[in-house]
This record gives structure tokens, C-alpha cells and sequence, in this order.
């Protein structure tokens, strides 16, 4: 049992001399990833409190997007950053996707628990974007895999019920020689579309790329 503890101690001791190596290596050739910008930026607030002080005056209001997205790290920081300014958290906890990175949806969900006790928590529950018949389908299939899931309402104003698309326009493949002429072939279909009166709202285009749709 003793060789085994110090084996241990020469094992972490040597990961912690490969460690500071590396990152003397990252300072001496300027490649930083942002794992260590936050890193270093917390401990300069850890340290120094007065940096983080004097960088939260400047600022009257702070709003943090995708907070279901952020890490234990990222909300250290952000806290000392914001000091006492008034702050303003949105986000969707099953909307989580960085777990990969190190995000936690609990933190979003602690910080939602504080202001709801404080009354200062608003709910949206309505879906603008999707038509009433897929929001059904999901809540029905994601209720019965996760108990924590939150069905979302979906929109009854006319103006955001998705009725789908009247056509959709897909140019074969604009990478070939015979861009223009996809192009033109589009155009021409929305032209006529348009002309016909259909909504340009009730139109899709897909592309390979943005690049694509912005040249179109």
C-alpha cells in the first residue's frame, strides 16, 4: 500500500511538472486555447478582485444568452465581471449542447431557482417556429423518455403557425459549372411564384452553403 501511495505522488507530480511545461510552452508560442484564456482570466479575478471591480463599473446592465450553455468556470467569472450591475439570464436548459465542453444545465437551473424565489423569473413556453403537429409528436415521445422534460405550447396566433412551405426550390448542386444556370432556374421559379401572389414567407430555398444562398 505504501509503494502504491508513492507511486501516486510520482505519478501526479510529474503531471504536474508536464502541465506548467506545456503551458510555458502555449505563453512562449502565443497559442492559447480558450480553456486557458478562462483559466487565467479567472485567476487574475481570484487574485485581483480589483480587476474585476473596476471592469463591472463601466457597465450599467448585463444580459447573458444561452446561459443552459455555460460552465461551472464561465459562471465564476461571469458573476465577478458582473459585480452588483443589474443582470438578465436567458436560456433553455433542453437546449444544452456543450456538455462536451464542460456546460452543466443545473447551473441554469440553480440560477433560475434563485430568481424565482426572488420573483424575478419570466417563462416562455411558446413555440414560434414549429407547427402545432410536430410539437405534439415531440412532446408525446420526449415525456415518455425524460420525466424532466417541459412540453412547449405552440403558437395560436395565425400570423406564427407554421403552415409549411408552398414549394421548396433545391439547386442540384451549385459547385458545378453550371451555377448560373441553377441560379437562373430558381429565380425564375420564385418569380413566378411570386407573381402568383404566393407569400414569400410560405417559399423555402436550400443550398449547400450560406455562401450560396447569399450569392443567390
Amino acid at each position: 500500500w505504501m509503494d502504491q501511495m508513492k507511486l501516486t505522488r510520482q505519478v501526479i507530480g510529474l503531471c504536474a511538472e508536464l502541465k506548467d511545461k506545456i503551458q510555458a510552452q502555449k505563453f512562449k508560442s502565443s497559442q492559447m486555447t480558450i480553456a486557458d484564456l478562462e483559466d487565467l482570466a479567472l485567476k487574475l479575478v481570484r487574485e485581483h478582485p480589483h480587476t474585476a471591480q473596476s471592469f463591472s463599473a463601466q457597465w450599467d446592465y448585463w444580459m447573458i444568452d444561452e446561459f443552459q450553455d455555460t460552465s461551472p468556470k464561465q459562471v465564476s467569472l461571469i458573476d465577478a465581471l458582473m459585480g452588483k450591475s443589474l443582470q438578465f439570464f436567458v436560456g433553455a436548459p433542453q437546449q444544452s449542447i456543450s456538455l462536451f465542453r464542460g456546460a452543466r444545465a443545473e447551473l441554469f437551473a440553480e440560477r433560475e431557482r434563485i430568481l424565482s424565489e426572488q420573483g424575478l423569473c419570466l417563462k416562455k413556453s411558446i413555440n414560434y417556429r414549429s407547427a402545432p403537429v410536430v410539437l405534439q409528436f415531440f412532446n408525446e415521445v420526449m415525456c415518455q423518455l425524460s420525466q424532466g422534460f417541459q412540453k412547449m405550447e405552440p403558437a395560436t396566433d395565425k400570423l406564427f403557425v407554421n403552415q409549411g412551405a408552398v414549394e421548396v426550390l433545391v439547386p442540384s448542386d451549385l459547385n458545378q459549372e453550371n451555377e448560373e444556370t441553377q441560379f437562373d432556374h430558381v429565380l425564375a421559379r420564385l418569380q413566378q411564384l411570386l407573381q402568383a401572389q404566393v407569400p414569400a414567407r410560405s417559399i423555402a430555398v436550400l443550398a449547400r452553403t450560406n455562401k450560396d444562398l447569399v450569392q443567390l
